[in-house]
């Protein structure tokens, strides 16, 4: 059977054929001074275990749903792959200009699940839904959320996390995190957000203290100006790591599609039959095997779904 693994085509609008997988880690061979292509190493085969398909991962893929094999005509086509820049740990490119992250790795794991060919390009992220609607790639694996303001234009698969928000406060301070609780109370929020009118909605009675963006929330925190901050928790993940210990999550992640969405997705292009259903096919067979929980613990080892 043939072996595809995943090459590189970055900031060009061309896609490069991939060569076979020889080695574990091959040299990249350039083709123009433009685009880089050639074979990665694959995927470690230890993300698929029995232990990793028993962990108490917050699978948001129902592994019971039964998903029709994709056709093999659609396999054989490969896929063109567009992510993008700026949005560690999911996608980002390092030094040497090839994509990394979550997101990469993701790819990897479902073009060798399917034994597709593939293709990853770096666009900016905001010309994703235009590229993918102009047929120029067939999908996006770049942190996009299944909501109604670009549903129109692209098609997503079943989501594979979600994005919910929380409170952080500062380690050993008392604070019991309810509307009642929080009543009365400074909390630092980023003005004009979901996630300030989630807390107008379910936490009126709390004093919300809109800020420009995360570091002003952790100033004022740390300067007992306000008692939490609340926000997306895959942000608030990195400030707590940061800050060495100096804040942490508090109670339970509120998770709400009105306000943030259906979750993470892998957005395709609709004209190409067949796309959704190979996209849930292989995100399925990945939760059943633990390849989806073996990745959630390698990028976030402060769990954003635990109770605190």
């Amino acid at each position: 059977m043939k072996k595809y693994a995943i090459g590189f085509a970055i900031g060009f609008l061309l896609y490069m054929p991939l060569a076979h997988a020889q080695q574990a880690e091959p040299a990249l061979e350039t083709e123009t001074p433009q685009v880089t292509s050639g074979p990665v190493a694959s995927v470690e085969s230890e993300t698929a275990s029995d232990t990793w398909s028993q962990a108490p991962f917050a699978n948001f893929i129902d592994t019971r749903t039964r998903q029709t094999a994709p056709d093999p005509k659609l396999i054989e086509k490969g896929l063109r792959i567009l992510t993008s820049d700026g949005f560690a740990p999911f996608n980002n490119v390092d030094k040497d200009g090839r994509p990394r992250g979550y997101h990469v790795d993701l790819t990897k794991l479902i073009c060798e699940d399917l034994n597709m060919a593939c293709t990853i390009k770096v666009v900016d992220f905001a010309t994703i839904p235009e590229l993918l609607t102009q047929g120029k790639a067939d999908i996006a694996v770049a942190g996009l959320t299944n909501h109604p303001s670009i549903r129109e234009q692209v098609g997503f698969s079943l989501p594979y996390l979600q994005r919910p928000a929380r409170f952080v406060a500062r380690q050993g301070v008392s604070l019991r995190i309810s509307p009642t609780g929080l009543a009365g109370k400074p909390v630092a929020v980023v003005g004009r957000s979901a996630h300030e009118a989630y807390l107008k909605a379910y936490f009126a009675d709390v004093k919300p203290i809109a800020v420009a963006d995360l570091a002003d929330a952790q100033k004022l925190l740390m300067e007992d100006k306000v008692v939490a901050i609340f926000a997306d928790a895959m942000h608030l993940a990195q400030l707590i790591t940061q800050s060495k210990g100096g804040i942490g999550f508090r109670a339970e992640p509120y998770l709400d599609q009105h306000f943030f969405g259906q979750g993470m997705a892998i957005a395709y292009q609709r004209r190409q039959r067949g796309l959704r259903g190979l996209l849930d096919y292989a995100l399925v067979r990945l939760a059943k095997k633990g390849n989806l929980a073996e990745l959630y613990a390698r990028y976030f080892p402060l769990d954003i779904y635990a109770r605190y």
